[in-house]
């Protein structure tokens, strides 16, 4: 069915795409770097922590890895992604997180991720 198909094909791109080219393309698109998003609990950064979360989550990414990834909680991704699903936060968000997507899609196309 045309579900599973689509599951299959976001799990084989989960495979092949490095977990950390989300926060890569956060930090190009906000201009903080990786640091001060993972480590900072200030208002104005921590809604690009949660926009990089929700297009992690939409790409297929567990809460889980998301978690892992942005040094957050299990419980605090789910929350913050589940924030993002509200209709009035995504239209505000929209540019952005397509700004997002559009640069984690050149750093796969562009072998770019930064290993630190």
């Amino acid at each position: 069915t045309k579900t599973k198909t689509k599951t299959k094909i976001m799990r084989a791109i989960k495979k092949k795409t490095n977990p950390r080219v989300y926060l890569e393309a956060v930090a190009a698109v906000s201009g903080y770097d990786i640091n001060t998003l993972l480590g900072s609990q200030k208002h104005s950064i921590t809604p690009w922590v949660a926009i990089g979360m929700f297009v992690a989550r939409e790409a297929g990414l567990t809460y889980a890895e998301i978690g892992e990834l942005f040094q957050r909680t299990t419980g605090h991704c789910h929350r913050q992604c589940k924030k993002m699903e509200y209709p009035v936060n995504r239209s505000i968000n929209e540019k952005v997180i397509n700004e997002i997507i559009e640069r984690k899609n050149s750093l796969i196309e562009q072998g770019e991720l930064i290993e630190k």
